[in-house]
């Protein structure tokens, strides 16, 4: 951008059309959007490996609680199960068998897409099929 000494600004690399949408602001608007997040998946570093270690983790998350929800939140049994199984290993042991000695089985999906509202609940569904 280049102001001239008459307050004009010259946008040379931009249309008349992008030149538009600068006057009312849409533009700026626009590329603060694609600016916000664009650096999650750009980078060849960057965030894009965290970002799906923190939705893995979502997974987990849900779906061990499915235990805790089927069992009682309050169980001391289902918690003393969680420490012993998950917690008190730390890193000895690959967190994938861990997390199957905890729950009896690998990990699902559907629990974190209920919690999101992209799956109906199991419940929900039965409901609707009765009636």
């Amino acid at each position: 951008m280049i102001q001239r000494s008459n307050g004009e600004i010259q946008l040379p690399l931009f249309s008349t059309f992008q030149r538009r949408m600068m006057g009312n602001g849409l533009l700026v608007l626009l590329a603060a959007m694609l600016a916000g997040f664009g650096h999650v998946f750009a980078h060849p570093t960057g965030y894009a490996s965290g970002y799906y270690s923190y939705k893995w983790a979502e997974v987990l998350d849900a779906d061990a609680f499915t235990r805790f929800k089927r069992e009682g939140i309050t169980n001391p049994e289902v918690g003393r199960a969680f420490r012993n199984a998950i917690l008190s290993k730390g890193n000895s042991e690959e967190a994938e068998k861990l997390y199957e000695d905890f729950m009896g089985r690998g990990p699902e999906l559907d629990p974190l897409l209920e919690r999101t509202g992209l799956l109906s609940s199991k419940a929900d569904a039965a409901r609707r099929q009765r009636g």
